[in-house]
């Protein structure tokens, strides 16, 4: 009792470290919007959660990412538990590739959001640690990882559709550190597939994964806590299927979370591989595993530069960090709804208003939109348009 009580205070103190690190928002909860610290190890990545992108989802995304809406999965919901929930099943990564992905519902996503997501890391890399911590103090200490697989069949088809899934399989019994060879009599699989979006390729989804024991007379198998592994990399940010527990004791391949589904969003390249990571691996109630491998520091995006140089035709058009007008600007200021007297879609009049526009747009107290002040990026970029002359 003692040890355990150590340990869940030592994470208790990691969680207020992380949780106190700075953030883009001035919004504040009391200690009763939190979940109960030990009552789930995902409870953690639900308060991170809270404490990052609960603020900006509940003043972004509320018209559609709630109950009744039209978004998938209800992580706006005034809610905060249901909202966490449904963070933690759809998985951070698929969250923050919308959030940036100026086609998914400008002018709410686009790559302003980018800072947004740059300033969380710190917490999630916190995050990630006091998760692991967790699992060491439930016994956790000892994953299971599959061999890397390249499989060609996920790069076939083009680029127009998403294409079919491709069921791939690990053999448990073979498919694992050679410590673990013949220990877990069990096949395991997920279905994968390369991630269209406006007809490019933006990554890989994933989806049903499924366990079937070796033979009849092998014991039953627990999997706990599934963690996609991609080009040796644990997909920490995926937390889609994290929440999984289940223990197969057929040889009928059964899917495990039905229904499930990720996105991992990556350049993709035909020498990508995949594995599988379980958290805890139970084999006739007793615990396998190895020693758990060496996280791998996600690579650090560059950030996207300010233009040089901008024009107008620019700032309406589609391009997405350049097309700011036509983003955040035309619905209000065109030939057919002149608000305030302005059409922004004409070049005189935009380039007679030009430092009116560039000055109501870094106007806190008055901002233009009256919705709010648009991101860093986008008013960079209408600035240097207004100070390198307003060129068409």
């Amino acid at each position: 009792m003692l040890k355990k009580a150590v340990l869940l205070t030592s994470l208790a103190v990691l969680l207020l470290g992380y949780q106190n690190c700075s953030m883009n928002s001035h919004m504040e909860y009391s200690s009763a919007t939190f979940f109960s610290l030990g009552s789930s190890c995902d409870d953690i990545t639900k308060q991170a959660f809270v404490k990052t992108y609960y603020p900006v989802l509940r003043n972004k995304c509320v018209s559609c990412h709630v109950p009744g809406g039209s978004g998938n999965g209800f992580f706006a919901s005034a809610d905060v538990q249901e909202a966490a929930s449904a963070f933690v099943s759809k998985g951070r990564a698929r969250v923050e590739h919308n959030f940036v992905n100026a086609g998914h519902h400008p002018p709410y996503t686009g790559p302003d959001n980018q800072p947004t997501i740059d300033a969380n890391k710190p917490i999630w890399a916190a995050a990630d640690t006091a998760y692991n911590s967790c699992m060491t103090s439930k016994g956790g200490t000892s994953y299971v990882v599959t061999a890397a697989k390249n499989t060609p069949a996920i790069y076939n088809g083009t680029a127009a559709a998403n294409g079919p899934y491709t069921h791939v399989e690990w053999d448990l019994n073979s498919d694992v550190a050679a410590s673990l060879a013949g220990k877990i009599p069990a096949t395991v699989g997920i279905d994968i597939r390369r991630a269209v979006m406006a007809g490019s390729v933006v990554g890989y989804e994933f989806r049903n994964p499924t366990v079937r024991l070796n033979s009849a007379a092998a014991v039953p198998v627990q999997l706990v806590g599934l963690r996609l592994v991609l080009n040796d990399i644990v997909l920490n940010d995926m937390t889609t299927f994290s929440l999984l527990d289940f223990t197969g004791d057929t040889t009928t391949n059964t899917i495990m979370m039905s229904g499930g589904a990720g996105l991992a969003a990556v350049t993709v390249a035909n020498a990508d591989t995949f594995g599988l990571r379980f958290d805890m691996v139970n084999v006739g109630g007793a615990s396998v595993g190895g020693p758990a491998p060496a996280p791998t520091p996600a690579p650090t995006p560059t950030p996207t530069p300010v233009p040089t140089a901008v024009s107008f035709t620019q700032l309406q058009s589609t391009d997405a960090v350049l097309g700011v007008f036509r983003r955040s600007c035309n619905g209000c200021h065109n030939a057919g709804n002149m608000s305030g007297g302005f059409n922004i879609t004409d070049y005189a009049s935009a380039k007679g208003l030009a430092s009116t526009i560039n000055a109501r747009m870094n106007n806190a107290g008055n901002p233009m939109p009256a919705s709010g002040m648009l991101g860093t990026m986008d008013r960079a970029v209408v600035n240097v348009w207004v100070t390198t002359g307003t060129p068409q």
